[in-house]
């Protein structure tokens, strides 16, 4: 349990780098504790406790505030955590009345998964962790489009802020350079034949340094690693929920093929030859798309296959 009395303190590290040893007196050594348990490097001196590591906390009071034009319609719903296991838990056991939205945004997460149940390394202050929980009215048959949509949202948001070489890897990754750099986790319960409460967890890497990226088990990138200078999280998170709110309440699946078009002009592997991994076992073909219902169109040696559930483990 990390202690809350610390908090101010860590904002003022954060804003000005540094705090006194004066200062925190008979507090140094649990404030550096605190600091361990929560992974932030910092040096200490004679006189001062030094931040070393690329660090911005967000002020729940005015993301809050700067939020709700967002959400004209309706009301917005908003939970901060400095620490949480998973930002998707929180939104998925919101008690939500009609016209609310639910917005989960961490520090950190200390149990945050992707799809198949793996982990994801979340280290502290240094990424965007948040979860939308929201009502929509949907067929049923298309609410695989969901993360497609999400994906294209963020994708969106990251080509306006000038990164280059972005893509979506199907069926819910973001990549630059051909490596991740953000992923997407959805979560659905039916409330009626056509309605359903989603939850649409997302993460998005900002400031990890080479060393952090390291620890991740795949290729995976930053826009700290990328080069992009000015990075303001607060900034970045408010456009990816307006980007993915927006998506999401805008769509009605008249368009069968609109998804399926935008998603053609950043697939990472359009018409390669690709391996998948299934609950069958491995299969190869080449990728041709999506579907109107978010179903990969692989073209195999038996044929053309649509796969609703699989995970590209390569490429040409």
């Amino acid at each position: 349990m990390f202690e809350t009395e610390f908090l101010p303190l860590l904002r003022e590290l954060v804003d000005s780098n540094y705090l006194s040893v004066a200062n925190l007196g008979n507090k140094l050594d649990s404030f550096k504790n605190y600091l361990q348990q929560l992974e932030v490097d910092f040096n200490q001196t004679d006189s001062k406790i030094v931040l070393t590591d690329d660090i911005q906390l967000l002020n729940p009071m005015q993301l809050e505030q700067d939020l709700q034009h967002c959400f004209e319609h309706d009301e917005l719903i908003l939970d901060y955590f400095i620490e949480i296991d998973s930002t998707n838990r929180v939104a998925r056991q919101s008690p939500l009345e009609p016209g609310q939205v639910s917005v989960v945004v961490s520090e950190q997460q200390n149990q945050g998964r992707g799809r198949l149940q793996r982990n994801w390394f979340s280290p502290f202050g240094k990424n965007i962790y948040c979860s939308i929980g929201l009502t929509k009215t949907i067929p049923p048959e298309l609410v695989g489009n969901i993360s497609i949509l999400t994906g294209l949202a963020l994708a969106q948001v990251l080509i306006d802020l000038g990164v280059k070489n972005v893509k979506l890897k199907w069926p819910n990754d973001l990549l630059v350079n051909s490596k991740k750099i953000g992923g997407i986790l959805i979560e659905s319960r039916p409330l009626a034949a056509d309605r359903f409460y989603f939850v649409i967890g997302f993460g998005l890497n900002l400031l990890m340094t080479k060393q952090d990226l390291q620890q991740i088990s795949q290729p995976a990138t930053s826009l700290l690693e990328i080069g992009l200078t000015r990075i303001n999280k607060k900034q970045i998170l408010m456009a990816t929920i307006q980007s993915v709110f927006r998506a999401i309440k805008s769509y009605s699946g008249q368009n069968k093929t609109q998804v399926g078009q935008a998603f053609e002009q950043l697939d990472a592997f359009k018409k390669q030859l690709i391996t998948l991994n299934t609950s069958q076992g491995q299969l190869k073909g080449i990728n041709l798309g999506i579907d109107k219902f978010a179903a990969l169109k692989l073209e195999t040696a038996d044929g053309l296959k649509l796969i609703n559930a699989a995970e590209i483990v390569g490429g040409e």
